[in-house]
């Protein structure tokens, strides 16, 4: 009887009650009541105690849990590096791979435990015999870098960096690009250093573009191009790598020193660079003067007639006309491009519109 009475007063509640009150209503019934902070905490806790419990029966994969959940801290977990260590230890004792592999990253840094170099090895090696590829790029690292009183193997490091390579990890590749760049435990192969380092900065690795950059900077295996460098150091930088953001910082002030304590070749090398960067107009406006005059370069009338259309690209028409420095940089622009001969004026012409392209602004 209840229950025919309560549904004639939904019947009767759908006839009276507006659409949207009641879609309002019938949502209130059904929707989820809000769950408050203490009892998502109550959750976690209860999540919590349910993986202590499995890792403490010897479930491998949970202790390698508990141990992740020591190492990094969770919303109800502070980190504690000396529980992580003996979690990752059970867990590693079973033949877990990445509990392993981090138990060894904690003997090598003495986190939640002294620092043992040589178990270090041993754990990585049972890591690598695994297969596991982050294993391989430490390891690599312990024998490259000479970690602890492990004497330098760059054969061995290659070897290990390699087989991580073949799997696509983006740190091993940058490592073997620096091993044929330098001649570390292979002949020096420019080619294959870019081959790695171009695979690196396709997955925004920073040291990466820094290192590609050293290369267009210095023509090590490539046309040598100081403004495609300059654009390499200025991702490195935007990527959060200082040393590149640092080393701008000096081209910068090289480029715009009116009396520049170093050689006008390297204040014009350093302006190319800053152009390709992006960042700084007047670099341009003095590659103009740099070729117009000679200065460190040979004169070169396309060279300044193209820096300067690409300098001009980067102001509206109105900014241009209300300066005099940049109404008389046109008029030379112009008195430039009228004493070259067509075909020379073409190829000035043409290349104007490549570095409004690349280091200016297409309006």
């Amino acid at each position: 009887m209840k229950r025919i009475l309560s549904l004639v007063v939904i019947a009767v509640m759908a006839v009276l009650i507006p659409y949207g009150a009641w879609q309002a209503y019938q949502n209130y019934l059904i929707s989820p009541k809000p769950i408050s902070q203490e009892e998502i905490l109550a959750n976690k806790q209860k999540e919590l105690e349910k993986a202590i419990s499995k890792a403490k029966a010897g479930d491998a994969e949970a202790q390698y849990q508990m141990g992740l959940k020591y190492y990094n801290g969770r919303v109800n977990v502070d980190v504690d590096y000396k529980k992580a260590f003996e979690w990752y230890q059970k867990a590693a004792e079973q033949g877990h791979v990445k509990a392993q592999n981090n138990l060894g990253l904690m003997y090598q840094t003495g986190q939640g435990t002294s620092k043992d170099i040589q178990k270090a090895i041993y754990w990585y090696e049972k890591a690598v015999e695994q297969g596991n590829v982050k294993a391989h790029v430490n390891l690599g690292h312990v024998f490259y870098f000479a970690r602890g009183s492990v004497e330098q193997n760059y054969e061995r490091a290659h070897e290990l960096y390699q087989r991580a390579s073949e799997e696509g990890d983006v740190e091993a590749k940058y490592k073997l690009g620096v091993m044929y760049y330098y001649g570390r435990g292979v002949d020096i192969d420019y080619q294959k250093a870019l081959e790695y380092f171009s695979y690196a900065i396709d997955k925004n690795h920073s040291v990466a573009y820094q290192a590609l950059a050293v290369m267009f900077r210095d023509g090590q295996g490539v046309e040598r191009d100081l403004p495609h460098a300059g654009s390499l150091y200025q991702k490195a930088a935007d990527l959060g790598y200082e040393d590149a953001n640092t080393y701008l910082e000096d081209q910068r002030k090289l480029c715009l020193e009116e009396q520049a304590t170093s050689s006008k070749r390297d204040q014009v090398n350093a302006c190319l660079i800053v152009a390709g960067t992006k960042t700084e107009p007047e670099a341009l406006r003095n590659l103009v003067l740099f070729y117009v005059k000679g200065q460190g370069v040979h004169e070169d009338d396309v060279e300044a007639y193209a820096w300067g259309s690409a300098y001009l690209s980067l102001f509206t028409k109105e900014e241009r006309m209300e300066s005099d420095q940049k109404k008389g940089l046109i008029i030379s622009l112009m008195a430039l491009l009228s004493e070259m001969d067509k075909s020379t004026q073409e190829e000035a012409i043409k290349k104007a519109q490549l570095y409004i392209k690349n280091f200016g602004q297409e309006q």
